[in-house]
């Protein structure tokens, strides 16, 4: 899959957009384009995810399954002559959002007789009831993701066109 970014423009443009669902889900996103010099356009664009939690424990009064999660873009393009063109691309985002916890459904040994140390506490434990939110995991258990990702693309054309070729 090959993602295209729209490229800075040479007038001045501007666009936000904003969402708001279930469980406090905002959703809000922009972006500024035009020229900074005669040479030199650029694009900004930010997005950010915000959500409440949607998950509920089964066993304590405990929820999760909150979202945070916020990126960012800035491409540059600089025409300092007719035959260069640069562009600039820096990009990212940071994730910190709750894991999903799973949904206790059944025990099914996959090992000859099972875990004997405790096959006994999971077979005899109550399997989720059917609804999607509820859920249950280990309160001393952080459930918090910390991930970001970063980079940056330097691209520089030269464009030589031959006056007299044959």
């Amino acid at each position: 899959m090959n993602f295209i970014a729209a490229k800075p423009t040479r007038t001045f443009e501007a666009g936000a957009q904003a969402t708001y669902g279930r469980f406090n889900e905002r959703d809000v996103q922009g972006f500024l384009s035009g020229p900074l010099t005669e040479t030199l356009s650029a694009r900004v664009a930010v997005r950010t995810e915000q959500r409440g939690d949607w998950q509920q424990s089964e066993t304590r009064d405990d929820e999760l399954g909150k979202r945070d999660f916020s990126t960012g873009r800035m491409l540059l393009d600089w025409v300092p002559t007719d035959a260069w063109h640069i562009e600039f691309n820096a990009n990212g985002w940071i994730d910190k959002s709750d894991t999903q916890a799973a949904q206790f459904v059944e025990y099914v040994p996959t090992v000859p007789g099972g875990y004997q140390d405790f096959g006994t506490a999971l077979a005899d434990y109550e399997p989720a009831p059917n609804e999607a939110r509820i859920a249950d995991w280990d309160p001393n258990t952080r459930l918090r993701r910390d991930d970001h990702f970063g980079q940056a693309v330097l691209t520089c054309r030269l464009e030589y066109l031959r006056q007299n070729s044959p």
